[in-house]
């Protein structure tokens, strides 16, 4: 995982689930780099999930979860 896929990690683990637009503005970055690794990052893909009805991003449950990369 890259620097950038794990800042984009932790501020999904510290929220109650939040957006693309939001973690840009909390790491200070451009809305469409994050949605871009948001989107095709195979790291994070195996970490998180978005809700389809909100459009937030989400830690994978325990149970729903892959083993650990």
């Amino acid at each position: 995982m890259t620097d950038l896929e794990n800042k984009i990690y932790q501020a999904i683990l510290v929220s109650n689930g939040i957006k693309g637009a939001d973690i840009a503005v909390k790491l200070g970055l451009e809305k469409k780099i994050v949605n871009s690794i948001l989107y095709s990052s195979n790291a994070l893909k195996a970490l998180i999930r978005q809700d389809n009805t909100t459009y937030k991003w989400h830690p994978l449950a325990k149970d729903d979860s892959t083993p650990s990369v």
